[in-house]
């Protein structure tokens, strides 16, 4: 029997190898570049998916490579604390991504700040000149009174 007939043989019952098993288990089915089949426990998911390509170090990648069994048993409690561990991640990563919005938002507030004082400055500023020019005008308004006065 080719390694292709017996893999497709093995495709055919492995779905209900879980069912048949008393354990919560997760199934999966390789050749040597990728999974044909996965099927996650009732609570343990190793998040594989049919057309992943194997990598080294992973189990179904070294099993393949080394032609030995590997299993691994996981307590009720470590499985548990992975899911606490997934959804600390993904709470991390949402409080990670609402204070990168919050950042955003406080960044666009400095730069509005920054550019009302830069008008509020240009404004005094223009108000400054605009005392000056009055300044002049009222010297010279003055000069001209005192000149008109004395002709």
């Amino acid at each position: 029997m080719e390694k292709e007939e017996i893999i497709n043989a093995f495709l055919k019952v492995v779905p209900v190898l879980k069912d048949m098993l008393l354990d919560d288990i997760v199934v999966s089915v390789a050749d040597t570049t990728k999974v044909l089949y996965y099927r996650p426990g009732d609570t343990i998911d190793i998040k594989a998916n049919v057309g992943d390509k194997l990598s080294p170090g992973e189990p179904l990648y070294e099993a393949i490579k080394d032609g030995k069994t590997y299993s691994s048993t996981i307590s009720k409690e470590l499985n548990e604390i992975r899911k606490l561990a997934q959804l600390s991640n993904q709470s991390s990563e949402k409080v990670s991504q609402s204070l990168s919005e919050t950042n955003k938002y406080i960044r666009n507030i400095f730069k509005v700040i920054s550019e009302a004082q830069s008008i509020s400055e240009g404004q005094a500023a223009s108000t400054q000149e605009m005392n000056a020019t009055l300044e002049e005008i009222t010297t010279s308004a003055q000069t001209l009174t005192e000149i008109s006065k004395t002709k």
